[in-house]
């Protein structure tokens, strides 16, 4: 499966995982939150940033969101004139 970005020695889109090879790598990997790679083509051994967050919330779902959310504090609101 091609990568999504290029090979910086070789331009290709051609990356897979590479395993880390030492402890200061995989030290590195965990601190840093980075994963080592390689391309096919060239051979090149480089490191990339790990995506930790998820992705952001659609604008459709922070307003749905929202929307619960102030529905939720009416319903409370209504609730408590009722009960006192």
């Amino acid at each position: 499966m091609p990568s999504t970005i290029p090979c910086p020695k070789c331009n290709e889109y051609t990356f897979h995982k590479s395993h880390t090879r030492n402890f200061y790598e995989r030290l590195r990997k965990r601190l840093l939150r980075q994963q080592t790679y390689r391309c096919h083509s060239c051979g090149y051994r480089g490191w990339i940033r790990i995506r930790v967050l998820k992705p952001r919330p659609t604008f459709r779902q922070l307003l749905i969101y929202v929307l619960v959310f102030m529905l939720a504090i009416l319903v409370s609101l209504g609730l408590k004139r009722l009960l006192y």
